[in-house]
């Protein structure tokens, strides 16, 4: 029986990782296939948000950027380049993803938004009265709708990408 349970939880942990691959993959194809086009200052600010985001991070090791940065041996230059490229691939997934959920007329119920709000706080060890506060916020709604829009959209490219293979193999199957 331990056997049993050993190798269907190992094969679940497979297929997951597999899933993610996919997803990843695929969602990859559709971004880099897309022509977006980003404003410089939007691209700016979230490179800048990615800066705050890795100064808070090492902060916490009590770190600088110029310290790890000479820990991993690259330069300012190279970390600036480094941001900028996450930053435009990170905007332009959102964007891209945004877009077919638009087309596909995706949406989140309150149930759905509600149910993640809670399960997140209860992930964090937090309490119904936190997990109340955080599902009048409005700006965490927005958040986390956003969020779970993108996942959506994402799934929904997944199964449409790996549908179209299963029902014709003999094609390779690219996200439109």
């Amino acid at each position: 029986e331990l056997r049993a349970h050993i190798h269907s939880e190992l094969s679940e942990q497979a297929a997951a990782r597999a899933q993610e691959q996919a997803e990843l993959e695929i969602v990859g194809a559709a971004v880099s296939g897309s022509k977006v086009s980003l404003p410089d200052r939007l691209l700016e600010y979230e490179a800048q948000r990615g800066r705050d985001r890795l100064a808070r991070n090492l902060e916490s090791y009590g770190m600088s950027a110029e310290q790890y940065n000479r820990l991993v041996g690259r330069s300012e230059d190279e970390m600036e380049q480094s941001l900028h490229a996450q930053a435009e691939t990170a905007l332009r997934r959102e964007l891209v993803l945004q877009a077919i959920a638009a087309k596909e007329d995706l949406s989140i119920t309150d149930e759905e938004l509600e149910e993640r709000i809670g399960a997140a706080v209860a992930a964090d060890g937090g309490d119904a009265k936190m997990a109340a506060r955080l599902r009048q916020d409005r700006a965490v709604r927005q958040r986390v709708r956003a969020s779970m829009l993108e996942e959506k959209a994402a799934q929904w490219l997944v199964n449409h990408v790996l549908g179209a293979a299963a029902t014709n193999p003999a094609k390779e199957a690219k996200p439109q």
